[in-house]
């Protein structure tokens, strides 16, 4: 079993051209025994933004809070 605090890990801020103002926390990867799976926290600044792509995996996205979209494998945009 995994315990942590995500006070406790480090951000990287993302750096690419198809993302803006963004950071991410890794929670929990193969690193840490959950094979195949990774767990992250994406903080988005206001303004900011990540590319819209696709996985060939199941992906679950949790928005903790604030504003955006999110856009589904139709091309569907959901506001959030």
């Amino acid at each position: 079993m995994v315990v942590g605090n995500i006070k406790n890990i480090e951000a990287k801020v993302i750096e690419s051209p198809l993302v803006k103002d963004t950071s991410m926390k890794v929670l929990v990867s193969p690193k840490e025994g959950w094979e195949g799976h990774v767990m992250r926290v994406l903080e988005v600044e206001e303004n900011g933004y990540t590319p819209k792509h696709s996985h060939p995996w199941p992906h679950i996205n949790y928005i903790i809070e604030g504003e955006g979209a999110l856009v589904n494998e139709a091309g569907k945009e959901t506001p959030l």
